[in-house]
């Protein structure tokens, strides 16, 4: 294992990556953060590939320019509009505003009104008495609050008041501000860079890291399975003979890091799977880590799927309360007639998977038989973005995917001739289990359970979980129009 270099580039820097014509706007702690300036999407390169593409001549660099949007855009680190910001962020971006709007003023007065065509704005002239008395009813007026010269304090050192800065600052908000080009937010880009702070830089020197690197190479991926402070010595040795090199050549001693920094380091570089790989041996990781563990059910997407039918505890009427009156002959006939079809009990069909506890399909089916199961595995097996456009759903759905293994028990829906071809047909084992069993597949009984718990138990119908359980509800005359409607949501 080697730790890829990482080049601090400028902001801006225009990097053309296969062709595609990419600015960095930053160097982040995975990668370099690269903007697209025609579609405005975000990716980031992580550095050992900017390595392989460099040795490849697929990268080339260009002079940094600023993107589309200006030049704050890239000092705020992103973002560029003052509603992104602070409250705070925002008020100061405005007092800010104000002083380089009375700096132009001041520079207009200079040399129009006064005639003095060799007057420049400079730190001498914003520390000038004159000028100070001159900006400070200026940017009172335009800023709406009182604004001294210097800065008023209370005990305690808490700032009284707004005050005008000193030259140095001043100069330098107003290059900021002659800076913006058209479009830009001029408050946002003025505005404190408060949630930039922080020290992002490593805290381990680059070499100290290699030197971790090696040691647990050496020592601590064995199969002996060392400890973290046998790395920890042979570590320390490291350093020890490093130094004595750095000494000759006049660079400073590297310190030697905490057992946590060591282990971490260990995690940045290897996943727990990885680590119980090279410690414990390939069996003893599938089977810690496999299917059929105790630890970790399913490893990958679709590799593990279970499935399952549930009569949903709810009795469901067309007749809503208190509309029946106002309907004609015809309607309450039809109303009637919709009535007895949806009182029978409907039955839910869903198939998850395992390894992300994701839903992959759900029917709703008043006959869940071979054709219900049928249109949950091609609901399973295709893309989910017509069911996320429906639903508006706000995170990402299932891909369409393959099924490694399902698990279902005996149903009458779920285990017949027709699904058994299909699921063969796609290359998945099928695993029939017991009924009543929840411990032979206890993820998709826990979503039930949870499901019937938290959605069910407060929809107007609601019958329970078994015979005689709610003894003074009614739930045939409670249910309504709205339960259905509510059940399919």
């Amino acid at each position: 294992m080697t730790i890829a270099p990482r080049y601090n580039f400028e902001a801006g820097t225009e990097i053309v990556v296969q062709g595609r014509d990419l600015l960095l706007r930053k160097v982040g702690s995975q990668g370099y953060e690269l903007a697209d300036p025609m579609g405005g999407q975000m990716s980031i390169l992580v550095f050992s590939s900017f390595v392989e593409l460099m040795k490849s001549g697929a990268v080339t660099f260009a002079p940094s320019q600023l993107l589309p949007e200006g030049s704050a855009k890239l000092r705020l680190g992103g973002l560029s509009v003052a509603a992104q910001l602070s409250d705070e962020q925002q008020t100061y971006g405005r007092f800010h505003y104000a002083i380089c709007r009375a700096i132009d003023e001041l520079h207009r007065h200079r040399t129009i009104v006064q005639g003095d065509e060799e007057f420049r704005i400079s730190i001498g002239t914003l520390n000038d008495p004159v000028n100070r008395k001159f900006l400070r009813p200026l940017v009172e007026t335009l800023f709406g609050e009182r604004v001294h010269l210097g800065a008023a304090t209370l005990k305690g050192g808490q700032q009284k008041s707004w005050f005008l800065y000193k030259g140095r600052t001043l100069k330098k908000y107003y290059g900021i501000y002659q800076g913006l080009q058209d479009g830009d937010d001029v408050i946002a880009g003025l505005a404190t860079l408060d949630h930039l702070k922080g020290n992002e830089t490593p805290r381990l020197p680059l070499r100290l890291k290699e030197l971790m690197t090696e040691a647990w190479e050496e020592i601590g991926l064995d199969l002996k399975g060392p400890s973290v402070a046998n790395v920890h010595g042979y570590l320390a040795a490291l350093i020890n003979r490093e130094n004595r090199q750095r000494a000759l050549n006049d660079l400073p001693a590297l310190p030697v890091p905490s057992h946590q920094s060591l282990l971490r380091h260990r995690k940045e570089l290897l996943t727990p799977t990885e680590y119980m790989v090279a410690t414990k041996g390939e069996r003893h990781a599938r089977n810690k880590r496999g299917r059929g563990s105790s630890d970790v059910r399913a490893l990958m997407i679709g590799e593990f799927c279970e499935m399952d039918e549930c009569r949903a505890s709810l009795i469901t009427s067309a007749k809503a309360k208190g509309y029946w009156h106002t309907l004609s002959q015809d309607m309450k006939k039809a109303m009637e007639w919709a009535d007895e079809e949806i009182r029978s009990r409907l039955s839910i069909l869903v198939m998850i998977d395992v390894a992300t506890r994701m839903p992959l399909a759900w029917v709703v089916s008043d006959q869940p038989k071979a054709e219900a199961t049928m249109q949950l595995l091609r609901m399973a097996t295709r893309d989910k973005t017509r069911e996320r456009h429906i639903y508006d759903c706000e995170g990402e759905t299932m891909p369409a995917m393959g099924l490694g293994m399902v698990r279902n028990d005996n149903g009458t829906g779920l285990r017949n001739a027709e699904v058994k071809s299909a699921l063969m047909g796609i290359a998945s084992a099928n695993t029939d289990v017991r009924a009543h069993a929840s411990a032979d597949k206890p993820y998709v009984e826990r979503m039930f359970g949870t499901t019937e718990s938290v959605l069910l138990k407060l929809l107007h119908g609601y019958t329970g979980r078994k015979a005689g359980e709610l003894p003074g509800y009614d739930a045939k005359n409670q249910a309504s129009l709205t339960s259905i409607s509510s059940m399919k949501s």
